[in-house]
């Protein structure tokens, strides 16, 4: 999936909020909605894409690329996103709760079946909900042998996190799960490829 605009989720959610004020901005002007709420917290820069039905129906950018640099942005620069992947996943993996095709306290066992007996027994029982709370035992760095396997690994980006999520699961844990928060982007890596094993997307009836 290509988010080549940031925020975007975020952003929407923003933009419905009831205690933004929007004075001086006329309806439908997205660009003057996010110059409002660019300058009321001295931000850089603000972008937004609107998707409905698989289609972007509106996008805006407002702002410079950098503090410092007269250079605007525009709806064609490209965002690093970063960790904004977690509040997607956390947010794919509440779609397919709610569908009842997982549960908040399923495991990485009970969804992997596969890798059972190749991970290490302590993340068998390992939950969703502590997955997505970095509360799982997973390492906040992970195995360098992880990494390695997973960029020689000359396949696609499924396969290459299949392999390095086994690598991650072959090791002990950096704490007893349930015991410590350990902001881990491995953790939200297991839970990605748990929702790739699920037969169906979120939102579709079976």
């Amino acid at each position: 999936m290509n988010f080549p605009i940031c925020l975007a989720g975020a952003l929407v959610s923003i933009l419905n909020l009831p205690n933004i004020s929007l004075a001086g901005a006329p309806p439908g002007d997205t660009a003057g909605v996010l110059e409002t709420i660019r300058k009321k917290h001295d931000l850089p820069a603000l972008a937004v894409a609107v998707v409905k039905d698989g289609k972007i129906c509106d996008r805006a950018a407002v702002g410079v690329r950098k503090h410092g640099d007269p250079t605007p942005v525009t709806i064609d620069d490209q965002f690093h996103i970063g960790s904004c992947t977690k509040s997607m996943t956390a947010t794919l993996t509440a779609m397919f709760v709610e569908d009842g095709k997982l549960r908040w306290n399923s495991t990485i066992a009970e969804v992997l079946p596969d890798l059972k007996g190749k991970m290490d027994a302590q993340y068998e029982s390992v939950t969703v909900e502590q997955l997505l709370t970095h509360r799982g035992g997973i390492p906040g760095s992970p195995p360098s042998a992880a990494w390695k396997k997973a960029w020689l690994l000359l396949a696609t980006p499924t396969k290459q996190r299949n392999e390095f999520v086994a690598a991650v699961l072959s090791q002990p844990p950096e704490a007893k799960p349930g015991t410590r928060f350990i902001y881990s982007n491995q953790g939200y890596a297991i839970v990605g490829v748990m929702l790739e094993k699920l037969p169906t997307s979120p939102g579709k009836r079976s």
